[in-house]
């Protein structure tokens, strides 16, 4: 129950304040406790049956591109004949590294078109949630750029932008029927690449990108 887990909460914090704490262990990332209670708490109002996914398949074309060629030569265009790329996928935890490009540092590319219902082109509320990109990330839509999710963007380092999940607004850049995706992606460390999920998502979409992330979890595992 709601009240139960804010109670367990605010117990938590009690005992955080009174040792002192000022940061809690997360995986890759230790926020501080303001953060982290903050979080807690949002995640408490989630509700599931308020937002609408789409997954975007899990199975992507992928070329590597040492020579950072790929946007003179237009490897975002939607007429791109990739049937010649590698087949990766952004669902194994993994990126590029662990399928079949081992050592490889620097830029490659991701495609894989998809079919954008009139429901959700016609919503007032459109995302396109990652859930995560090792290191940094150039989005396309037709041959357009959409979204930049980079350390000159955001403001953030590699470090932290490897593990962080973003969305974007993109209707004024998809159709009604087919769609083409196309990420350009720079790693200088570490699996390199998507290495989760892709959705497009509406409905309540205001939530933060981790709580974004958390509500389409929670969907997908049938809540």
């Amino acid at each position: 129950p709601r009240e139960s887990y804010l109670a367990l909460v605010d117990d938590f914090e009690r005992i955080a304040r009174a040792a002192n704490v000022q940061f809690v262990e997360n995986a890759f990332q230790n926020p501080d406790l303001d953060t982290k209670l903050t979080y807690w708490r949002e995640k408490a109002g989630l509700d599931p049956d308020t937002i609408r996914c789409l997954p975007l398949d899990n199975e992507w074309r992928f070329r590597p591109d040492p020579a950072d060629a790929g946007v003179s030569e237009e490897w975002y265009a939607s007429e791109l004949e990739d049937s010649g790329w590698a087949t990766v996928r952004s669902d194994t935890g993994n990126g590029w590294e662990a399928q079949g490009f081992p050592g490889h540092h620097g830029y490659g590319w991701y495609r894989q078109t998809f079919t954008v219902t009139d429901e959700a082109l016609g919503q007032e509320s459109l995302r396109l949630f990652f859930g995560a990109v090792d290191e940094q990330a150039w989005v396309y839509l037709n041959g357009r750029p959409a979204f930049e999710h980079t350390v000159q963007t955001t403001g953030q380092p590699v470090e932290i932008l490897w593990t962080t999940p973003f969305s974007f607004d993109p209707r004024p850049f998809l159709k009604p029927g087919k769609n083409t995706l196309a990420v350009r992606v720079h790693d200088t460390l570490g699996m390199a690449g998507i290495w989760k999920p892709v959705t497009l998502i509406w409905g309540e979409v205001n939530y933060s990108p981790t709580l974004l992330e958390e509500t389409i979890r929670l969907k997908a595992e049938g809540y």
